[in-house]
């Protein structure tokens, strides 16, 4: 019992850390994202460096910068289009963590703390990398329709910046605003190759390649770009197609993984209903709770492993 009062004021510190983390968030979106356009003009375009100010950065901020996770982090905060910066996500996590760990320690199977404690704090990491694939996804079902744009706009007669414009006016997030930002970095005076370059670091998108390289590529040699940009939109809307399907056909694989996961929590309450005492056993003695640890850690690499093979990359 003596260690009880240590053990709640540990909880109470990660959940307010999590909480000053989640206000900080809040608080600072706007600062954060009017600091990301100014570096990235005064870094993108050395003719603004005059007009700009460069911000100067706190030492936590500097360290984040150098550590590749970090970097990573704040990849993937950019594409998910958040207002936390990564060190406030890393705050959250370890918040969680230290809440996941105690919560669990009350529990009868306190030997799975640890485990408890990985999974609540990879949750920030795990929604942050669902809200950026959402936000790709949509980028990507967008993209075919903005070329159409682009190839429509040139057929007229208008340059590429225009139709630049068109897409950055006309077509919805987060297309727009990111096509909006490649003509921002151009009218600043960076060149086109590097405002595409800079596009293709904030949008994971794969098919984007083909568009970059084949744009570059058309104003090195010359070419017919309202050509190259409808053959591009249409591969995109064929491999779209392949993707659906492939799809479908994994469809029968993923739930085949869900009931596989469900299944022994779905039979351990069943047993649990019918006959309490026969499977309280599990964490009433030391045996049963290194069985459950390691049924824990095996169900967990298993999800994983499952998931690696119902994913399937067209």
């Amino acid at each position: 019992m003596e260690t009880l009062p240590v053990i709640l004021a540990l909880v109470a510190a990660g959940s307010v850390l999590f909480f000053l983390a989640s206000v900080r968030s809040i608080l600072s979106g706007r600062n954060d994202r009017l600091r990301e356009r100014v570096e990235k003009l005064a870094d993108d375009t050395p003719a603004a460096t005059s007009l700009l100010f460069r911000p100067q950065k706190g030492g936590l901020a500097r360290l984040g910068d150098s550590l590749a996770f970090m970097r990573r982090l704040e990849e993937l905060r950019k594409r998910a289009k958040t207002e936390s910066s990564a060190q406030v996500i890393v705050a959250k996590c370890l918040g969680l963590a230290v809440v996941g760990w105690f919560a669990a320690s009350f529990t009868p199977v306190s030997m799975l703390a640890p485990l408890v404690a990985v999974l609540f704090g990879m949750a920030p990491v795990v929604l942050l990398r669902r809200k950026a694939a959402r936000r790709m996804a949509r980028f990507q079902k967008q993209l075919p329709d903005a070329l159409d744009l682009m190839a429509r706009a040139l057929l007229a007669g208008h340059a590429f910046s225009g139709s630049l414009r068109m897409i950055a006016e006309e077509c919805d997030p987060p297309i727009g605003p990111e096509f909006g930002k490649v003509l921002e970095e151009i009218n600043f005076g960076a060149s086109t190759e590097q405002a595409l370059a800079n596009l293709l670091q904030r949008v994971d998108c794969p098919d984007l390649k083909f568009f970059v390289v084949s744009v570059n590529i058309q104003r090195e040699t010359g070419g017919n770009l309202t050509e190259i940009v409808t053959s591009i939109a249409r591969l995109i809307r064929e491999r779209y197609k392949l993707f659906g399907k492939v799809k479908t056909l994994s469809a029968e694989g993923k739930l085949s993984a869900i009931i596989l996961v469900c299944l022994p929590f779905a039979i351990g309450g069943i047993i649990y209903v019918l006959n309490s005492g026969y499977i309280s056993l599990l964490w009433q003695t030391q045996l049963g709770k290194l069985m459950l640890a390691g049924a824990g850690v095996s169900m967990f690499m298993g999800m994983i492993w499952i998931r690696r093979l119902v994913s399937i990359r067209v």
